[in-house]
């Protein structure tokens, strides 16, 4: 069995990250006629460009760059699921056993939030509770390039939980040479969860009801 956790559990999402994330209606998007979203997409990251290095016959050679990559997953209902992974089995299999478990995203782990589709471009938004023990939300935007491909060019931190905004860290960041995310297909996936699904304010109805006239 897959289990979940979070430090995040009892802290919630502050008020002034509700006001910036868009709001949920829970209605089938359409994406699946533009992109594959029967697995999940893996974009290669460079933590360091400067290189790493081995010696090799008494000299030192580049052998590559210390990479990463991160993993998320659409649903077809709008919910994205992002910094998917495990330590001891692939994204793959992680997801493979989710689905046999029936486990969920309910925990606040990952990245979790939305998605909205203009044109060719999917906007996401998601918040998370980093490393800092804080709140942050953030947005994304995704070119379509074909079915199994997809370009991150644009992200911008959209809110913070505290009062003092950094301003260095609030600039957007426009990305001309980014990796491109690529699909990856998985036979057996969970069915679209998160423990955003539980918060009222979560919802399009509820944002609604209480806005100003």
């Amino acid at each position: 069995m897959i289990v979940l956790s979070s430090c995040a559990i009892n802290y919630p999402v502050p008020n002034r990250l509700r006001k910036e994330l868009n709001c949920y209606t829970g209605e089938y998007t359409g994406l699946d006629t533009l992109i594959n979203i029967h697995g999940y997409y893996t974009q290669k990251i460079v933590l360091d460009h400067r290189g790493l290095y081995k010696k090799i016959n008494g000299e030192f050679k580049e052998i590559g760059f210390d990479t990463t990559y991160y993993n998320f997953i659409f649903f077809d209902d709008g919910i994205f699921i992002g910094d998917i992974g495990s330590h001891n089995m692939t994204v793959k299999e992680y997801l493979t056993k989710m689905a046999e478990d029936t486990a969920t995203f309910d925990l606040r782990a990952f990245y979790q939030g939305t998605y909205q589709i203009f044109g060719d471009t999917i906007k996401v938004q998601y918040v998370s509770y980093g490393n800092a023990n804080v709140w942050f939300a953030k947005e994304e935007w995704y070119k379509i390039i074909d079915k199994n491909t997809i370009v991150n060019f644009y992200k911008e931190n959209v809110g913070l939980a505290w009062e003092d905004r950094n301003k260095k860290a609030y600039q957007p960041k426009w990305y001309k040479n980014a990796y491109p995310s690529k699909f990856v297909y998985v036979e057996i996936i969970p069915e679209s969860s998160s423990w955003l699904k539980g918060q009222k304010w979560f919802y399009c109805l509820e944002k609604k009801a209480h806005s100003p006239m």
